[in-house]
């Protein structure tokens, strides 16, 4: 399970760079739980390519998708998978138009950037 860990996680480096963590992961790997190794694995991602997180995004958003379903009870059930973060969170609020840009802020990642139209876009 470690190394498929692993090999998720640095899927979106180089190979020099895979090279890299492979072998920094592998020292820790066995002290690790599965969860902490994730941890450690997407920050040493995030130190050897920074567009890293970027590059995972766009590759998974390819396989965007939403699923409905029958529950056992007889209603509905829907599911979405690899949906973009902003626009989930903010269709997910009460009020899904944000009045404000500090309100947008509140749901963009650190070093985003989410555009008017954007907004515009999935609000309506």
């Amino acid at each position: 399970m470690h190394v498929k860990i692993i090999e998720e996680v640095t899927s979106v480096l180089s190979d020099q760079d895979a090279a890299v963590a492979d072998g920094k992961l592998a020292e820790v790997a066995q002290s690790r739980t599965y969860g902490e190794l994730r941890r450690a694995a997407t920050r040493l991602v995030l130190k050897l390519d920074a567009e890293a997180v970027r590059k995972r995004k766009e590759k998974a958003r390819g396989q965007a998708r939403v699923r409905s379903f029958r529950e056992e009870s007889g209603n509905a059930g829907i599911s979405g998978r690899e949906m973009p973060s902003v626009e989930v969170l903010l269709r997910t609020t009460r009020r899904s138009t944000p009045t404000s840009s500090s309100e947008v802020a509140r749901y963009e990642p650190a070093g985003a950037a989410i555009d008017k139209q954007a907004i515009n876009m999935i609000s309506h």
